[in-house]
């Protein structure tokens, strides 16, 4: 059951409009998409605002009229904030979908996604290999798992817009993990490189 509004338009949350929240807001007003907008920082939602978006006051109201949710919640360890914001969701996680793009450790992802899941939601989470300039283009890579193939292929019919999202299977981790794969593969390629030269 593709999520869709009454008015046939898609809504996305976004948690935390940062350079890479204001991005994908940007990038989803863009191709249509109805965006509405929450940060802790209230003034920080302005930039995605003035492309069209709607900012609401808390993450409880974030989560009550969208299809899903991209957290994007910056300077936070092990996604121990983005979790304790989830909580206080709570039963409003009820049918909505989480994508989870805060940095985070494969362990925190398995414990925010059976919170999730708890509360009747879907949650996928991952890591991004992208820069605001990125989003909406080939050259960004999203990595995202949990959640089944199919909850996987919705979310990339609702935001796959945004760029090149790519699923790791349905343990919560494994997207987190992958990004630190080719993090390292890619800093222990500029070592090597640097080491013959």
């Amino acid at each position: 059951s593709l999520y869709v509004c009454v008015s046939g338009a898609v809504k996305v949350g976004i948690a935390g409009t940062g350079a890479m929240g204001n991005a994908i807001g940007g990038c989803l007003l863009r191709k249509g998409y109805e965006v509405v907008a929450w940060n802790r920082t209230p003034e920080k939602t302005k930039t995605v605002v003035e492309l069209g978006a709607v900012a609401v006051n808390s993450i409880s109201d974030l989560f009550k009229d969208v299809d899903v949710v991209i957290m994007m919640v910056v300077g936070d360890e092990n996604m121990r904030t983005a979790t304790g914001l989830l909580k206080q969701v709570g039963k409003g996680l009820q049918g909505k979908t989480v994508v989870q793009w805060t940095s985070h450790d494969p362990l925190s992802a398995d414990d925010q996604s059976k919170y999730v899941e708890s509360q009747g939601g879907i949650w996928l989470g991952g890591a991004m290999l992208a820069t605001p300039d990125s989003v909406c283009s080939d050259h960004g890579l999203y990595f995202l798992s949990g959640a089944t193939q199919e909850d996987f292929n919705q979310v990339n019919n609702l935001i796959g817009q945004i760029g090149g999202l790519q699923y790791y299977g349905s343990k919560p981790g494994m997207g987190s993990l992958y990004d630190i794969a080719v993090v390292n593969t890619l800093m222990f390629g500029r070592l090597q490189l640097f080491h013959f030269v």
